[in-house]
This record gives C-alpha cells, structure tokens and sequence, in this order.
C-alpha cells in the first residue's frame, strides 16, 4: 500500500473518529434541551421532519454511486481529464435532479402536517419543513458534486472535518437561541445559513486543491453509467428507511415519535461511528476492484469480517447499556415514559442484520451490478412498507420495527447470496459462518449480562459500566473473529509493511 494511500485512511479514521466524538455529544445534548424546552411533542416532530429530509437527500446518492465507481477507476488511471468530464457529468445531472427534489419537499409540507399525530400549529410544522428542505437544497446543489470528488480520492476526512465545524456551530447557535427564549422555527432556521457557510468553504477547498479540475458545460451524462439503476435504489432505500418514524407520527402520536427518536440516536450515534472504519478505507475497496491484480478478494474476506465483528461486539454493548443510559438521559421529563427494555433488542437486531450485508452491498455497486438487483431492493422496501402498515395497526411502535426486520431478513440474505454467488463466484459459507458465530456470540452476552442483573444509578456508574463491558465483549468478538479467519493476521501484517506502490496487500 502506497504511503499517501496509508496517510489517507489514517486521516479518514482518525479525524472520522474525533469529528463524530463532538457530533455525537452535540447531538445528545440538543434533543435533551429541546425536549426541556419545547416538550416532546415538538422533538418528536423535528425528529421526523430531520429524519425523513435525511431520506430524501438519499436521491441524490444514485448519481452520487454512479459518480464514484467512475472516479474510482478515473483515479486509478490518473486522468485528470477524465476527472473533469466525471465531475462535469455529476453536477449536470445533480441540477436535473432540482425539481424532483423541490416537488419531494413541497409534497411533504402539504401532506406530513395533515396525516402527523400531533398538538403542533401546522404553519408551524411547514415552516419547519421549509427551512430544513432549503439548507438541504443548498447542499443537494453546491456540495454535492464536490463531495463524491473527495470520496474517490480517499479524502473523507476533509468532508468529516467540515461537518463537524457546521454541526458544532450549528449546536452553539442553537443553544444560544433555546436560552434566549426564541422560537423552534428560529431554532431550524439556523441550518440554512450554515450549509450556505459549508458551501463556500467546501468550494474554495476544491478551488485551491484541484486547480486542474474544469468544469464542462452540456457534459455528457450517459458516461455515469447504471445511474438510473442506483437511482432506483436509493429511492427504494428513501421508502425502506423513513418508513419507521414517519408510520410512528401518523398512526401513533409525535409523543412516540419521540421515544422513538431517543433510541434511533443512540444506534446512530454507534453506526455514525461504525461506519467511520467502513469509510475510511471505501476507496480502497473501489480503487482496488478497478485494478487487474487479485489482491480484491483476500481485501474483502478480511475486511468483512472485521467489519462484522465490530458491528456485532458495538450492538451487543448498546442492548446492555441501552436502558441505563435512557434512564439517565429522560430524568426530570414526565411528558411521555422513554423506559422500553424491548426496544433495544430490536434497534440492534436491525443493525447487526444492516451491516452484516454493507460490504457485499458495496461490491454489488463497485462490480456495477446495481441495474442487475434493482428488482430486489424495490421488493425489500414494499415488504417493509406492507407489513409496517399492518403490524403498526396491532403493536404500535413495536409494528413498524417488526417491519423492518421482515425486509431485512429477506434483503440481507439476497445481497450476501448475490455479491458471493454472481460476483465472487463462490459459496457464501465464510458470510454466513460470520453472521451465525457473531449472533451465538451476542445471545450467550445478553443472556450473562441479564443473568449479572448491571445496577447503573448515575453517570459514573453508567461510564464504568461502559468501559469494562466494552473491553470484555469487544476482546472476546476480536479474538474468536481473528481465530476463524486467518486472512486477517497476514492483511495487518502487509498493511504494516508500507511498501508496495502496486497494491493495498
């Protein structure tokens, strides 16, 4: 592995690493005023009305897919020529993309206030929801293009370092403003003029750091190959993933939303930082498939492994902790009873089942599969639209949930099949093997720690709860992960050595 490739991924992980540490306490801290100060009622409400424009961005990821699996092979060959054409194509197609997103936002200003379960002004609501859709067409428009250009040459932790400075003065804007008394739209309104501040800072970066990069009027946009089959996913992916909180504040209440809303940011917060490690080294395993050498498999196998392993040892400290740290968290709030032991199990249960498919996901879209499975992700999000509608009707929150896991049950299963049956041209036994081991792995934990009885009282209590549970269960995932596959042991060693200029291993 080339040394600037090495510095790249340290980069990636390190500043990833710390940028998501400050996002993670700000985002703590923020739903807990707002609750104190608004009620539950209005976090659940900006909850849904964050999560779903978080989904709705999620359109632009089918151009944005396309985009990279070309700057991938682009960087490869060093053509910055090719580069420009790519980056051209992209902002093209990212300014067609304008209306659909404008038509996405004005739909739901005119319907969300209608069908939502909740006390709140519905002027209030679609202010709510014009201020957040115009700081995010502010992204959709001026950083977008230049996000992917970053992405496909291993610079994440440029764009982790700019989200951490809008998230941090976003926060103390926020606070300041909860303080002063001002009211919740004031409060949103304060992410529009900070993506505008990410903007121009993101585009003087690429200014100054890409003075080769020339962008092409009437570029031509069939060179993103497949983008209508990534499109088609990603907008299965908008249904599959704003289903839950958006059928929660409909058929349940904004009250709910909010519970929901307090558990769905402790699994964020873990996966924000999970997948810091999986965008730390994306680029490589794009740049590496481009390549003619056939270091990509023995790549994949370690990396999916330790992947899965992290993800598994993450979620099983979150079922234990879960409840404690919600305890603590909601004390002194009396509006709604945020306490669920059940809750946890399936938050993680969606996770692990998630993550378990998000390398050979990766592949799929990296070998340009995506036009091959567009049928199946389509299916993956009626069936969890299908039976989130019908379980919500019989268990409430816990409906929408039960949905979900449905469709990941079926999904998850035909990614790994896919990616290891088409693409690698192999059995899919060492996922698999992974999956099952990590899940025994997981029961034999959560059955010991309810066994144990963890009394948390306090925060001290909670931090060494944390430490020493986090310590074991992360030893015994990394030891026995490490031990069923070998492959791991000779990827760190050649990752250490430094040397080869011609491959990762």
């Amino acid at each position: 592995m080339s040394e600037s490739r090495i510095n790249k991924v340290k980069s990636n992980i390190i500043f990833g690493f710390a940028s998501q540490l400050i996002i993670m306490i700000v985002s703590i801290i923020l739903p807990r005023l707002i609750i104190f100060s608004y009620g539950s009622d209005l976090n659940g409400l900006t909850s849904a009305v964050t999560q779903v424009f978080t989904y709705i961005a999620l359109l632009q990821a089918g151009i944005g897919n396309a985009s990279l699996n070309l700057l991938y092979k682009n960087f490869v060959e060093n053509d910055q020529n090719d580069i420009s054409k790519t980056i051209s194509a992209t902002k093209r197609y990212f300014k067609g993309m304008l209306p659909i997103y404008i038509c996405a936002v004005l739909i739901f200003m005119t319907v969300f206030p209608i069908i939502t379960k909740t006390d709140a002004d519905h002027t209030l609501i679609r202010a709510i929801i014009l201020l957040q859709g115009a700081a995010n067409l502010v992204d959709f428009y001026f950083s977008n293009t230049f996000t992917q250009l970053l992405l496909a040459d291993g610079k994440n932790y440029v764009i982790s370092n700019l989200n951490l400075l809008v998230k941090v003065l976003s926060a103390i804007t926020q606070i300041v403003l909860i303080n002063l008394g001002f009211s919740i739209v004031i409060v949103q309104g304060t992410f529009v003029v900070l993506y505008v501040v990410k903007a121009v800072i993101l585009n003087g970066y690429i200014k100054s750091n890409y003075p080769w990069l020339e962008l092409v009027k009437n570029a031509d946009k069939n060179i993103l190959k497949q983008r209508n089959a990534f499109m088609v996913h990603e907008i299965s992916s908008v249904i599959f993933q704003s289903t839950d909180i958006f059928l929660i504040t409909t058929f349940c209440s904004t009250l709910l939303a909010s519970v929901y809303s307090v558990y769905l940011l402790v699994y964020t917060s873990l996966n924000s930082f999970i997948s810091i490690f999986n965008k730390g080294i994306d680029f490589i395993l794009g740049q590496e498939y481009n390549k003619d050498g056939g270091n990509y498999l023995t790549i994949h196998d370690a990396y999916e492994s330790m992947y899965m392993a992290l993800v598994f040892a993450s979620m099983t400290v979150a079922c234990i902790l879960t409840v404690p740290f919600v305890s603590i968290y909601t004390s002194g709030i009396h509006d709604v009873n945020y306490i669920d032991p059940l809750l946890p199990y399936l938050f993680a249960l969606i996770q692990v089942l998630s993550c378990s498919r998000t390398v050979s996901s990766r592949l799929i879209a990296i070998a340009g599969h995506a036009k091959n499975t567009q049928t199946n992700t389509i299916v993956e999000a009626v069936i969890n639209l299908g039976a989130s509608l019908v379980f919500v009707q019989i268990w409430g929150i816990y409906g929408v949930l039960f949905g979900t896991i449905v469709a990941l049950l079926y999904r998850t299963n035909d990614i790994i099949l896919y990616a290891n049956i088409k693409i690698l041209k192999r059995k899919p036994f060492k996922t698999y093997r992974n999956i099952i081991v990590n899940f025994i792995l997981m029961f034999l934990f959560l059955f010991v720690a309810r066994l144990i009885s963890i009394s948390i009282i306090g925060v001290l209590d909670f931090l060494i709860w944390g430490i020493v549970t986090s310590i074991v269960v992360f030893s015994i995932y990394g030891v026995i992960t490490i031990f069923l596959n070998k492959e791991i042991i000779g990827f760190i060693k050649r990752l250490l050595k430094r040397k080869s200029e011609k491959g990762f291993i």
